[in-house]
């Protein structure tokens, strides 16, 4: 199963699949149905330990080589020791020549042994790892780089007084 990395893999969804809660138009959503599946979202969970980190490794090499992004969920890691900082060197090395962007979201420095978190900051900043303080960030962010790229500009969503449930029922003299 290749979701499973030794078990520090508890989901893998495409963008296609899983969005942002942020509220998008009917164009936008096309486009980000269109196009999401270049963006892929591993939920993380567990502890991190030398084997299931070098098989998470692996799963990321192969994903990078049909994904844009990829999203590395950590919100329900547990804990992270030294495998974490390999997972993270052997990370940057190998996507330094890969064209796949490597995000990091809900990383709990606080899980990590003191002495790693200031060494996994400076990775992340060399490999130029982009970091989101939730997954909805992280996957709004991304979202919102598909829509520029595609030139359709993510742009707040109006409606008329008229399609909100709210008035529903109001004829237009009393909206």
């Amino acid at each position: 199963n290749p979701t499973d990395a030794g078990g520090v893999i508890r989901r893998e969804r495409r963008g296609d699949r899983v969005r942002s809660t942020m509220s998008r138009s009917a164009d936008e959503l096309a486009v980000l149905q269109k196009h999401g599946a270049e963006t892929v979202f591993l939920e993380l969970q567990g502890a991190l330990a030398f084997a299931s980190v070098d098989r998470l490794i692996d799963r990321v090499r192969t994903l990078s080589a049909s994904a844009q992004s990829i999203v590395l969920d950590f919100k329900r890691v547990q804990m992270a020791d030294s495998a974490a900082l390999q997972l993270f060197e052997q990370m940057a090395q190998a996507m330094k020549s890969a064209k796949t962007r490597i995000v990091l979201s809900s990383l709990d420095i606080g899980a990590l042994a003191p002495e790693l978190c200031e060494r996994v900051v400076q990775i992340s900043a060399d490999a130029s790892f982009d970091l989101y303080e939730t997954a909805d960030a992280a996957l709004e962010a991304l979202e919102d780089q598909i829509l520029a790229r595609e030139n359709q500009v993510a742009s707040p969503l109006k409606l008329a007084l008229n399609q909100i449930d709210l008035f529903d029922g109001l004829d237009a003299q009393e909206l």
